[in-house]
């Protein structure tokens, strides 16, 4: 019997993630589309998808794309940048702006990390919130990992929200993803994040008072925070270091934590045996 070689083979569609979830019991009612995005059809060639997604993955091309958009001035626009906007199929439309960002997170997983395939603007049927009872299943970004695990990405990042947080972790646990990772437009600081979440209750383990710092030891652009052991903070601002080297660590802590299988009494020793930094921060400092 002849072999079935790799290049014969589309892995995305193999694993596309209404199949994925349909293995696993969830319907899947909508899933975004290219035609959604700043490039207005569905029939993208090669260098359509290969121009946006570099626009896409620059702080700076993205910024400069943004500034077109919601009309400010006095600001240069790279080439990248006007040879996308003269595109025939180019729309300037703020909302689009989002999705096509959504539709580069998934595409990145594919592309830099091997993931079998990413979705945006993906909506399941069925699944609720625990704390409200209602419907809880829109996910900014689906990522089916080469392990066949979902990671789920949301996307926002104008401003950090409580309401936020609480919602991604209830989504996460309804769809069973490994875990959730929310961008922020600017540097996450646990100390001016903390007073929102300090009450806010992981509706198993309850209240978790701390965060988790973590990065790859000599690689600052990796720095990380962990809160309750399943919502990572991750600034997509290249004023605060790269996107890629973060997401790469969340890649990593939950791949450690499954080798491990659970901690020791000194969290720091293990993580740093691993190539690590971790330090705890504490949501209020401990009694005397």
């Amino acid at each position: 019997m002849s072999q079935i070689k790799d290049k014969f083979i589309d892995w995305r569609d193999v694993f596309r993630i209404d199949r994925v979830l349909k293995s696993r019991g969830f319907e899947v009612t909508n899933v975004g589309t290219l035609s959604s995005t700043l490039l207005s059809h569905e029939n993208w060639s090669n260098s359509e998808k290969q121009l946006l997604f570099d626009v896409m993955n620059s702080d700076k091309l993205r910024s400069q794309l943004l500034f077109f958009i919601e009309g400010k001035a006095g600001f240069e626009i790279d080439p990248l940048v006007e040879q996308l906007i003269k595109n025939a199929n180019f729309r300037k439309d703020r909302q689009r702006f989002s999705t096509s960002f959504e539709w580069y997170l998934g595409e990145l997983f594919v592309k830099h990390f091997g993931a079998f395939s990413g979705a945006f603007g993906v909506e399941v049927s069925n699944i609720f919130r625990n704390s409200t009872g209602t419907k809880a299943g829109d996910f900014d970004v689906l990522a089916v990992l080469a392990d066949l695990s979902l990671l789920y990405i949301e996307a926002k990042t104008e401003e950090f929200q409580r309401k936020k947080v609480e919602k991604a972790l209830e989504r996460s646990m309804a769809l069973h993803t490994s875990a959730v990772v929310m961008l922020t437009s600017e540097q996450f600081d646990p100390i001016k994040f903390k007073p929102a979440l300090k009450d806010l209750e992981h509706p198993i383990w309850g209240k978790t008072q701390s965060f988790d710092k973590i990065k790859i030891k000599g690689e600052p652009d990796s720095e990380i925070f962990l809160w309750c052991n399943q919502i990572y903070f991750v600034s997509a601002n290249e004023r605060h270091g790269k996107l890629e080297p973060k997401l790469r660590m969340v890649l990593r802590d939950i791949g450690f934590k499954r080798s491990i299988h659970g901690f020791s009494s000194e969290i720091a020793k293990d993580y740093s045996a691993a190539g690590y930094e971790y330090e705890e921060i504490l949501f209020e400092a401990p009694k005397p």
